[in-house]
């Protein structure tokens, strides 16, 4: 079982290869690294367990929006049972996360992201991300969770059950505004396109090369 502080998943699909790609050659490459580990997680597994390839975790379920609370029960399943790990975060492969920002959140909670603003439902974004800790993922690993698009409102209706409330904080964001930059806290920017990423990755680490991109497909 392998011991890390932060387990990623990182939602795609099959086709999204240029987006993965674009994650890779900016914040998502953590070759080198023992404290994080990262995953994309796609749907449409060849085996009735989640199945590892390199980067990615195929999982038994369809590779399709409606499937995607499928895919986070599967991903907490499969995180408990080969990780160590004090949090696991998750968010969508149009997102960019600062790690470092990420790991020294400072925000206690088992359940902590950045709420959607006006909603009548205090739950955290999924595409923006959020982070559980390993009893925030039992529950959701071992929920009877329907299947449904609106994944994160069903991962909150999950906790909320379980006596676990969100720990609401806005530098996950919910928007492409704010995003990640040298004079803010910013965490997280959802909604980015290629050239946005490269834009706070280049800001944020100006002496590191955007990186050729790794294989996702």
């Amino acid at each position: 079982m392998k011991r890390v502080k932060m387990l990623i998943g990182v939602f795609s699909c099959h086709h999204y290869t240029t987006r993965r790609e674009r994650c890779l050659r900016t914040w998502a490459d953590v070759g080198g690294r023992d404290d994080v580990d990262l995953l994309f997680v796609l749907g449409r597994g060849p085996a009735p367990w989640p199945v590892r390839e390199g980067c990615l975790l195929h999982c038994p379920c369809p590779d399709d929006y409606d499937s995607l609370s499928l895919k986070t029960r599967w991903l907490c399943l499969w995180g408990l049972i080969n990780y160590r790990f004090d949090y696991l975060f998750k968010c969508d492969d149009d997102t960019y996360v600062d790690i470092d920002r990420l790991l020294d959140c400072g925000i206690p909670g088992d359940y902590v992201g950045g709420s959607i603003p006006g909603h009548p439902y205090p739950h955290a974004s999924g595409g923006a991300g959020y982070r559980l800790t390993p009893r925030a993922a039992m529950a959701v690993a071992t929920s009877t969770m329907r299947v449904g698009s609106h994944e994160d409102f069903l991962v909150w209706q999950v906790l909320t059950n379980a006596g676990i409330p969100l720990r609401s904080d806005p530098r996950f964001g919910f928007n492409c505004l704010p995003w990640p930059q040298p004079d803010n806290d910013q965490i997280t920017c959802h909604w980015c396109s290629d050239h946005r990423m490269r834009e706070i990755h280049e800001g944020l680490y100006p002496s590191a090369s955007v990186r050729p991109s790794r294989n996702s497909s």
